[in-house]
């Protein structure tokens, strides 16, 4: 994937698709977990692509119970290898 595809996903995600996905990996998201994740995707997806998931992701490590982090860092480095 390039980063325009990843963008014109990204722009078009909502909240419910983020449900779904965390269903479907078998993380449960709270409201609050769910916000912020919906806010950095929309907010700061130029920065996660232009590498520097790292940095942002450790200021919202207390937003987030430890599933659902070690989730989300896993995805990332799952996913990582499709940004251009």
């Amino acid at each position: 994937m390039n980063k325009n595809l990843i963008k014109k996903y990204a722009s078009n995600i909502t909240k419910e698709d983020i449900l779904k996905f965390g269903e479907s990996e078998g993380v449960n998201i709270n409201n609050n977990e769910l916000d912020t994740i919906y806010n950095i995707i929309k907010n700061r997806q130029d920065e996660i692509l232009d590498g520097n998931f790292y940095e942002i992701i450790k200021n919202y490590k207390t937003k987030f119970n430890p599933i659902l982090f070690n989730k989300i860092i896993e995805k990332y480095e799952k996913y990582k290898k499709f940004i251009d």
